[in-house]
């Protein structure tokens, strides 16, 4: 759902913020990277708000941790996404209509179910992130590629810290 910005006319002596400079393929992908990240995100913090148990305390404040680093990595990919020229779909009704994410339940709130939950989602922006690397590659665009690396460290960081968490409690 990649939505291009006005092109500029050729007889414009400046730059416009509009101007296209990445592949539709890239676009898409970024659109759906922000809207799986937002998804990611908002479940992060449903899980923050409702989990319950005997490692509760320090499960939440991880939980916040994981939502304030996916929020400068969604940033950083809807910028991406506008500095190619291209607008960037993040309201609620766009998530909730296109993320590929599966949604846990609200009522879930024993700590090792949710954090499964997250462990599979991170898996799977994970492996979206991966297609989209290899998309950028072959697009031959090294900015949004590496955008991607950072975002893809950032997630495995996170798989990593929940699945910790796990480890501990089996």
């Amino acid at each position: 759902m990649a939505t291009k910005l006005a092109v500029r006319n050729d007889k414009e002596s400046h730059h416009s913020a509009n101007e296209i400079h990445g592949s539709e393929a890239v676009s898409k992908t970024l659109t759906q990277g922000v809207t799986d990240l937002l998804d990611l995100r908002m479940q992060v913090k449903q899980a923050h708000w409702n989990i319950a148990g005997s490692s509760f305390f320090g499960v939440h404040k991880l939980l916040d941790k994981l939502a304030e680093e996916l929020d400068a990595t969604i940033d950083t990919t809807a910028e991406r996404q506008r500095s190619l020229g291209f607008i960037t779909h993040g309201t609620a009704r766009h998530v909730a209509k296109n993320s590929s994410l599966k949604q846990l339940a609200a009522e879930t709130q024993a700590i090792p179910e949710v954090v499964n939950h997250l462990v599979d989602l991170y898996l799977t922006v994970g492996e979206a992130t991966k297609e989209g690397i290899r998309l950028a590659d072959e697009e031959e665009d090294p900015g949004t590629s590496d955008m991607l690396v950072d975002c893809l460290r950032m997630l495995d960081q996170h798989r990593y810290l929940l699945q910790s968490y796990l480890m501990q409690s089996e």
